[in-house]
């Protein structure tokens, strides 16, 4: 039996004593996610978010859990509802990022990532999400320029290199 098959077990017991017990149905929903169960999961995450509609690590392991089914929409209208109660929540716009960008909502996904570096305007990461989002949107020099930025801060940073690599082939293409 390993861990996750453990905390099914004693959440099992609390919930018994308690069936409304946010944690544990939290929890369960979260050891269910790690065993691959994704439709138990989902039930456990429903049945806390019913008690408590506003409980962040619910509503981010719930998204992570849609993300993972490819319910993108649905994985977008939880982040929405997250930030209403978290607008500060880094992790949560990170996924809308992420999301906008799967969806091919690139603007949005610029408009919001913009607000993260608006807070961290130096974070190599941030930054290469943004080139590559650009690049996604065929603006290769903007792409090319965020490159720049986040490799002025990580100049070692292979993937950022690669990125940049990638959208100066893809501009030399689409010129030539």
């Amino acid at each position: 039996m390993n861990d996750f098959e453990k905390a099914i077990g004693y959440c099992r017991v609390v919930l018994e004593l308690d069936s409304q017990n946010i944690d544990a149905l939290h929890n369960m929903g979260l050891s269910l996610n790690y065993l691959n169960k994704l439709d138990e999961a989902v039930k456990y995450y429903d049945a806390a978010l019913a008690i408590n509609p506003n409980f962040v690590p619910v509503l981010i392991n719930k998204t992570v859990l849609l993300l993972n089914l490819g319910q993108t929409k649905d994985a977008l209208q939880l982040i929405d509802n997250d930030l209403k109660v978290n607008q500060n929540s880094k992790e949560a716009l990170i996924n809308k990022v992420i999301i906008l960008e799967e969806l091919g909502q690139y603007e949005n996904a610029i408009q919001d990532i913009d607000i993260l570096l608006s807070r961290d305007p130096e974070n190599p990461d941030l930054l290469n999400r943004k080139g590559v989002i650009f690049g996604k949107s065929k603006s290769f020099d903007r792409a090319i320029e965020c490159f720049d930025k986040a490799l002025e801060i990580d100049p070692d940073n292979e993937v950022i290199i690669g990125n940049k690599k990638t959208s100066t082939e893809l501009k030399k293409d689409k010129i030539g």
